[in-house]
């Protein structure tokens, strides 16, 4: 996850893609990072974005209209990562 504004990048590894784990995975990352909103893409993996928003105490969430990309989100991190 890439906060919008910063690019401050939050990533963890999950072994594949389900929203459990996906779940499971976001709350350990935002579970102490000051939130207002959440703009996940439209996967399924995202399907218990409901839990998610309980969990982080109401955060809202906001979907993109489908085919149309995160503003931002193509354009090149501040720090690049060498694997």
């Amino acid at each position: 996850m890439t906060d919008r504004k910063s690019r401050y990048l939050l990533c963890k590894k999950i072994t594949k893609k389900r929203s459990s784990l996906v779940k499971q995975a976001m709350l350990e990352l935002l579970n102490n990072q000051p939130l207002r909103t959440i703009t996940p893409d439209r996967g399924k993996e995202f399907s218990k974005h409901a839990e998610i928003r309980q969990a982080l105490n109401l955060v809202a969430f906001y979907f993109p209209f489908p085919h149309h990309p995160i503003p931002g989100k193509e354009e090149q991190m501040k720090t690049p990562m060498d694997y």
